[in-house]
Parts: structure tokens; C-alpha cells; sequence
């Protein structure tokens, strides 16, 4: 974060807190179709899964630092992966 950081709601932000990550796992998803190596092709899942599990928390626990309360009214909003539609 660099100083002057604002909270962005907008946009894709405003369906999904995390766009470049729904992104990559529907490529993710999407991988074993493209190669034609099948287990290789499914190997990105857990890969991907991994990462997700490991980095998502800390960069959420950034955000509620650097923003507080305006971060968890976000995060009650908008889903992570999947948009939270009628709210």
C-alpha cells in the first residue's frame, strides 16, 4: 500500500473483492482442457488453490488494517469469488 491508498468499490469491485483471482481460477479451471497432458492440466488447481489459501488472508488482513470499518461493510457487500447479488 502507498500513502493515499482509497478503497476502490467501483467497477468489477463492486460484484467481486478479488477479480484477478476469479480470473485465474476459471484458468485454472479451464487448463485441463487447453493442454494435452491431462494431469498436468489438472496439477494447477491445487497449485492455484495453495496460493489462494495462503495469500487472500493476508492481503484481506492489509486491507481491514489500512481501512477498517469502511473494508468489512465492504466485505459484507461484495463476495470474494462469487458476486452477492440483491445487497
Amino acid at each position: 500500500m502507498r500513502e493515499g491508498h482509497r478503497l476502490v468499490t467501483g467497477g468489477v469491485y463492486a460484484l467481486w473483492r478479488h477479480p484477478m483471482y476469479v480470473s485465474i481460477w476459471l484458468a485454472a479451471f479451464c487448463q485441463p482442457l487447453l493442454v494435452h497432458n491431462l494431469i498436468a492440466g489438472l496439477l494447477v488447481v491445487p497449485a492455484f488453490a495453495a496460493m489462494w489459501w495462503l495469500r487472500v488472508p493476508q492481503e484481506e488482513a492489509m486491507m481491514r488494517h489500512q481501512f477498517g470499518e469502511h473494508y468489512a461493510r465492504y466485505c459484507v457487500r461484495v463476495g470474494r469469488l462469487w458476486p452477492r447479488l440483491g445487497r
